[in-house]
C-alpha cells in the first residue's frame, strides 16, 4: 500500500495537487482495492467526504489515469484504483449484495480471448478498444444468508 507522499507525488505527476479529497479517496480505494459504490466510498471516509466532492474527486482522478470506473449489473457505479493493479483483469459480481471482487484469468485464456478479440474486429470491421468479461453469481456472504 502507497503512503500518503507516494500518493502526493502519482498525483503531482499527473499535474493535480494533492487535495485532501483526492487523498482520502485513493487511500480508501487502496485500503480495500476491490471495486467499491460511491455509497461504499461515503461510509468509508467517516464523513470526511461529501458527495460533492466525492464525485469531483471521482472525475478529476478517471481524468489523470489515476482511477477507474465500471458499472455492475443493476447499474451502481463503481470505482477502483489502478495504482495497485498489475495486469488486464476482469469482475465478478455477486447478485445479492453487489459486491464485486477482481479476478485475473490465466495468459493462456488470455490469449484466446484476444485472438477472438482480432477475430471480430476483422470479421466486423471494427477497432476493439478494450474487453471486459463479466462473471455474475452469489457470494460466500450471501450463500449462507
Amino acid at each position: 500500500m502507497e503512503t500518503t507522499p507516494e500518493r502526493k507525488v502519482k498525483l503531482r505527476g499527473q499535474g493535480l495537487s494533492a487535495t485532501r479529497p483526492r487523498l482520502e479517496l485513493l487511500q480508501i480505494l487502496e485500503n480495500d482495492p476491490r471495486p467499491q459504490s460511491i455509497e461504499e466510498i461515503i461510509s468509508s471516509s467517516s464523513g470526511k467526504l461529501a458527495l460533492s466532492t466525492l464525485y469531483r474527486a471521482i472525475s478529476e482522478l478517471l481524468d489523470a489515469g489515476l482511477i477507474e470506473t465500471l458499472v455492475s449489473p443493476d447499474g451502481k457505479t463503481l470505482v477502483e484504483t489502478t495504482l495497485q493493479a498489475t495486469a488486464h483483469h476482469h469482475h465478478v459480481f455477486c447478485k445479492g449484495c453487489d459486491k464485486a471482487i477482481d479476478i485475473e484469468f490465466s495468459d493462456d485464456l488470455e490469449k484466446n480471448i484476444e485472438a477472438e478479440v482480432k477475430n471480430i474486429e476483422i470479421s466486423n470491421g471494427w477497432k476493439v478498444s478494450d474487453h471486459s468479461i463479466e462473471i455474475l453469481g452469489i457470494c460466500e456472504q450471501c450463500t449462507v444468508r
